[in-house]
């Protein structure tokens, strides 16, 4: 995978894993790995790197907050809870 853009919060430095599917937020991002995991990077600021662990297959990066759907049909969402957004699966 290859990223360009602003460098400052370091959301073009992704790991070099495999990816399903990534998704892109402010001033980060996540991607569904092939094994089914959730790996997020660049600013964290409210905690939106944090992903849970577990099996998902799907992933999406909000603004200052990220959520995934578990295998099980749960959805998990962490970082910014201003909008009590991350309230649901906590």
């Amino acid at each position: 995978m290859t990223c360009w853009g602003d460098l400052s919060s370091r959301n073009l430095e992704a790991p070099s894993i495999e990816f399903r599917s990534i998704s892109t937020g402010h001033d980060h991002a996540c991607g569904l790995t092939r094994a089914a995991a959730v790996v997020c990077w660049g600013a964290n600021r409210s905690g939106q790197l944090d992903a849970p662990s577990g099996e998902f297959i799907a992933v999406d990066a909000g603004v200052y907050f990220s959520c995934a759907l578990t295998a099980g049909g749960e959805v998990i969402c962490w970082g910014d809870d201003e909008q009590a957004l991350t309230a649901y699966g906590a």
